[in-house]
């Protein structure tokens, strides 16, 4: 990278306001939380075991997002065009993940499973209920927005 594209990068995220900077810092913040306790590992565990695994990571997915909203909900909306919509499409999304992850394990955490197979039924209609919960992708962005979000240190390993 030449010296001219650095300082084409640092002007790109400079240009974010504070309002914005906090906004999509809260944002990136939650998202990677919430990372943390997708696709829990289960492998050679018991019955028992993977079923406690994974109510354990719905239980994390869902304070985590019910955290996340609460984050942003306290947080001004970006200034960027539809910056409120934006703001208030995620927080709206990340209760509704609470919601279905807190009602998931406790769905899970119900279960007397006798085989491998009804745990992985009960996990399925989860997850296919949080895809129509799930964030969609960040809407496209003015392309200098996109840069410099993309340059802040809790947004740089999240791929936006």
């Amino acid at each position: 990278m030449s010296s001219e594209e650095d300082s084409a990068t640092e002007a790109s995220a400079a240009e974010l306001d504070e309002a914005t900077t906090t906004w999509f810092t809260t944002f990136c913040t939650g998202l990677a939380d919430i990372g943390r306790y997708a696709q829990p590992d289960t492998a050679g565990q018991t019955l028992t075991e993977a079923q406690s695994t994974v109510v354990t990571a719905y239980t994390g997915l869902s304070a985590s997002a019910a955290k996340a909203a609460g984050a942003l909900q306290g947080t001004q909306p970006p200034t960027i065009t539809d910056g409120d919509g934006l703001a208030a499409g995620f927080v709206t999304a990340f209760q509704n993940l609470a919601d279905v992850y807190g009602r998931g394990a406790q769905t899970v955490a119900a279960l007397t499973p006798s085989t491998e197979a009804d745990l992985k039924s009960a996990i399925d209609a989860v997850e296919e209920e949080a895809k129509g919960a799930k964030p969609e992708s960040m809407p496209d962005l003015d392309p200098d927005v996109e840069s410099a979000v993309e340059q802040l240190p809790e947004c740089s390993k999240l791929g936006l």
